[in-house]
């Protein structure tokens, strides 16, 4: 039976002198933090040496598990002389915080454009440095979302020179399942 956190096997039966039971149980461990465990045995039976009946304490540190997710949408195509415009989404689907997340972005460097940060939740923490756009978004929590908008302008030049290609990607230093 388990009651408040406590498993108890009852009418195990007896035990001859040597003999040994396993007895196993799963437990589901929570999404952050440590746990302790100890397993204890008594029986009604004179025991001489009852300070075995128990086993010292087993604790152990849960690993938070964070799933960066990163993805990007632009349009589909864009004419000569209009802005292009790539929305980068970054977010944290784990149970666990993402610690130390930057996002990195090649941008394109075709004719004509001449990429700036105009908005979304990641902006003030985005900076383009000779064609790289990085964003140091720090630890994200389950659940956290930020997003990047990027423009540029085109020409004739950029438009000819299509397909315009870009990927990006949002190394953690916690572990990414």
């Amino acid at each position: 039976t388990n009651a408040a956190g406590q498993v108890v096997w009852n009418a195990l039966g007896a035990l001859a002198a040597g003999q040994a039971t396993n007895l196993t149980i799963n437990v589901t461990a929570p999404a952050s933090g440590t746990f302790t465990n100890f397993a204890s045995v008594g029986s009604p039976t004179t025991d001489p040496i009852p300070g075995d009946n128990t086993t010292p304490p087993v604790v152990r540190t849960v690993d938070e598990q964070a799933d960066i997710v990163v993805s990007k949408t632009a349009p589909a195509s864009i004419t000569a002389a209009s802005s292009f415009n790539y929305t980068i989404t970054v977010t944290n689907t784990g149970l666990g915080i993402a610690k130390g997340v930057v996002l990195t972005d090649t941008l394109p460097t075709d004719a004509g454009t001449s990429w700036s940060v105009d908005g979304g939740t990641g902006a003030a923490m985005c900076a383009i440095t000779t064609g790289v756009l990085t964003c140091a978004l720090g630890d994200m929590a389950p659940a956290a979302v930020y997003t990047v908008h990027l423009t540029s302008p085109t020409t004739g030049a950029t438009v000819a020179a299509s397909p315009v290609v870009n990927t990006s990607s949002p190394p953690s230093s916690r572990f990414d399942r």
